[in-house]
């Protein structure tokens, strides 16, 4: 009976050997659980945080994309409105040219009318 007994405590020395075995590694598990929870999560943090930085880059990428072609579109305008007014400088040159050569046409034409009317009565007087 005695034995029994002792049996009856070994075992029972035994089983709570084994629970405090069980807890302790289901402590360690919580532990690591909690640990790979809080490295999981930290990485989260840090790929949101790539992703942000990389977000802001695109957009200031973005944003000079729209400042250069605001640019061009400036350049080209400019380039439109130098080119129409250079045309419309040669074709005012070219206007004036032509006026100044129908004026001389006419005095031209004067003149050969004045000499045409003095050999006329050149003539007449010859005769």
């Amino acid at each position: 009976e005695n034995e029994e007994v002792e049996d009856m405590v070994s075992f029972d020395d035994s089983l709570k050997q084994k629970l405090e075995m069980i807890l302790e590694q289901d402590e360690n598990h919580e532990e690591f659980n909690a640990v790979a929870k809080m490295n999981y999560m930290k990485s989260l943090i840090e790929q949101n945080e790539e992703q942000n930085e990389n977000d802001e880059e695109f957009n200031a990428v973005e944003a000079s994309k729209e400042r250069i072609n605001k640019l061009r579109t400036n350049i080209n305008s400019l380039k439109a409105k130098i080119e129409e007014k250079e045309n419309q400088e040669e074709f005012n040159a070219a206007e004036a040219r032509e006026e100044r050569m129908n004026v001389l046409k006419i005095k031209i034409n004067s003149l050969k009318a004045q000499i045409e009317s003095k050999r006329e009565e050149n003539e007449e007087v010859e005769d």
